[in-house]
């Protein structure tokens, strides 16, 4: 699963900062399945499971590879065809990683799979909790900032483990909506906080460099 954060702060900073570094200036640069083994026939189950897991990873790391050739149009049916086939934690994130492709063509579509996956009941809490975190940065481009703002700030608490990339993202919302001085005290309390990653604090920090805030 810690793969899963590292790609999402990639995938922040890959998505979005190009686009707000036109606005803001150079300175502006974001299922582990457990089997209880209980007969011999869930043994048998079990191996079957994993047999097809990895075939699903396998498949999974090769549409990945498609992303960085280029080929999103390929990735994205990949994706789309792992997300209705695969097994059920490769379900999951195939969706996730199949809106993220298609957002750069079609970020209405990528904000709609995104919503799928946090109203899926069957989604682990945590997945669905970064469906609505990324829905939440998706709508940046196609929302209102308010609208972003109502649906980041469940995931800004102490006990949210999406918390530090929520606050990253209120801070933008922030910015969207005028409200500089609201985000550059969001952006302070992400680079003093000694907790969140050091490359979000680096970007924070960025931010705050850029924004006419108390110079």
């Amino acid at each position: 699963m810690a793969d899963v954060f590292r790609e999402v702060d990639e995938e922040v900073k890959r998505e979005q900062y190009l686009k707000l570094a036109k606005k803001y200036g150079s300175h502006m640069i974001v299922a582990a399945v457990a089997v209880v083994v209980v007969t011999g026939a869930i043994v048998g189950w079990r191996d079957y499971r994993t047999r097809t897991q990895e075939a699903d990873g396998v498949r999974f790391e090769q549409a990945v590879d498609l992303i960085e050739k280029g080929d999103l149009d390929k990735a994205v049916a990949e994706f789309a065809g792992l997300a209705s086939e695969g097994s059920a934690g490769y379900r999951v994130l195939a969706k996730l990683r199949q809106a993220s492709a298609v957002h750069a063509k079609d970020p209405k579509e990528s904000l709609a799979l995104y919503d799928g996956v946090a109203r899926d009941g069957a989604a682990p809490e945590l997945l669905r909790a970064l469906a609505n975190v990324r829905a939440a940065l998706t709508l940046l481009d196609v929302g209102e900032a308010k609208d972003v703002l109502a649906r980041i700030e469940t995931y800004t608490g102490e006990t949210s483990p999406w918390r530090f990339l929520a606050r990253e993202i209120k801070a933008l919302a922030e910015m969207k909506a005028g409200n500089d001085v609201a985000a550059a005290d969001t952006l302070k309390a992400l680079i003093d906080d000694a907790k969140a990653p050091q490359g979000l604090r680096s970007r924070a920090a960025e931010l705050l460099a850029a924004l006419d805030v108390g110079k």
